[in-house]
Parts: structure tokens; sequence; C-alpha cells
């Protein structure tokens, strides 16, 4: 048996709210199971303060139970997983190249998008101002890179819910004490509730 490996061309479903030409763009990444048009609903109010928000969606898509009904979406699985990282960081450049150049923009993830937010900042050379992690962790690889300066010169903000049943209090506090000893410019907020996208937390970390 042999196993090989071909380019194809897919279409990579991306929804933008609000005007690409703006310098105001965040890249938002949703998690396991979401789809990108649900999930973008969360950013609508950016758009009234001049904000692009651009949210890709993994190309993995499968029925959330059984063989019918919600269908969500993934940025990858364990199998084959770095051909999947290879994929994925290849989609969101190509986004990003597909859309109006600006000098920089923000990114946020949420849950495995917090990963994969990661992954794409180490494998491309995109100038991102912040990062905002909502309930997700770095990928172990990525750890040991952040002592480079690709990742000393961001703003960090890591939102978390005091109920979140993948991520207990302890837990996000041990993980944000690891990214003060490299150094790292971030700043905790923890809201009342449990796995979400907190949005008056995400506009708090964009606005200060």
């Amino acid at each position: 048996m042999t196993t090989k490996y071909f380019e194809v061309k897919q279409k990579a479903r991306v929804v933008i709210l609000g005007n690409p030409e703006s310098q105001k763009r965040l890249y938002a990444l949703h998690g396991y199971g979401q789809l990108a048009t649900y999930f973008s609903r969360k950013f609508e109010p950016l758009v009234e303060e001049g904000w692009c928000v651009v949210v890709p969606e993994g190309m993995h898509r499968f029925y959330l139970e059984g063989f019918s009904g919600r269908v969500g979406a993934s940025w990858m699985t364990k199998e084959d997983r770095l051909v999947d990282i290879d994929n994925y960081v290849a989609q969101l450049n190509t986004i990003h190249g597909e859309l109006p150049q600006i000098s920089s923009a923000y990114l946020l993830g949420f849950s495995q998008g917090v990963a994969t937010a990661f992954r794409w900042l180490f494998h491309s050379e995109i100038h991102f101002k912040q990062l905002i992690m909502c309930s997700g962790m770095i990928p172990p690889e990525i750890e040991l890179e952040l002592n480079t300066p690709k990742f000393k010169d961001l703003k960090y903000d890591y939102i978390s819910g005091n109920k979140d049943p993948f991520r207990d209090s302890p837990e996000v506090l041990e993980f944000v004490q690891k990214l003060k000893k490299f150094d790292l410019n971030i700043r905790h907020t923890e809201f009342e509730g449990a796995h979400t996208v907190h949005y008056a937390s995400v506009h708090e970390a964009l606005i200060n």
C-alpha cells in the first residue's frame, strides 16, 4: 500500500462583516463544531465602530449528531494532523492575501480556534497587533517558540468563563502565569459564564 498526497483546489467559506477596506480588521477563528455563519453573529456590533470582522471556516464539516441534522466545522483532528495544519495555514494565508492589504490586523481564537490562531501566527508573516484568546490553550509545539520576537511583540488577552467545564479557574490561572514567565504582555479577564465568547470582554480588550 502506498499513501500519496495531491494538491487540490478547494473553496473556503468566509463570512465578512463590515468594510474590507477598514484598517481595523479582526480575524475571528471559531471553535470545534461551529460554523462561521453563526459564530460571526457574536461580532456584529463591532461593525458600527468601523471594524471589519473576517470569520474563516474550518474545512472539516460533519454532522454534530448522527448522520443528519445540525452541521459543525473544525480546523483539524489528530488524524494526519501535520497535513491539516499545513492546509489551514495555507487557507488562512490565502484569505488574507485576497483581501485588501492593511498594515496590521487583530486576531481572536475561541476554544480550538486558539490553537489555530497560534499556529497561524507562527507559520505566517502577517503582522498582528493583538491576540485575544477565548477559552483555549497554546499547542505544545508553539510553547517552545514563545521566546521569539514574533510572539514578544504582541499584546495578549486571555478571556475565560468562571463556569467553563473545559477550563477550570486554577488551570486558567496556571496557564496565564506560564505565559507571564515568558515576559509576554498578557491580561486575563474572567467573566460570569461558561464555554463561550463573551462579547463585552472581547470589546473591552479591543478598545483598551
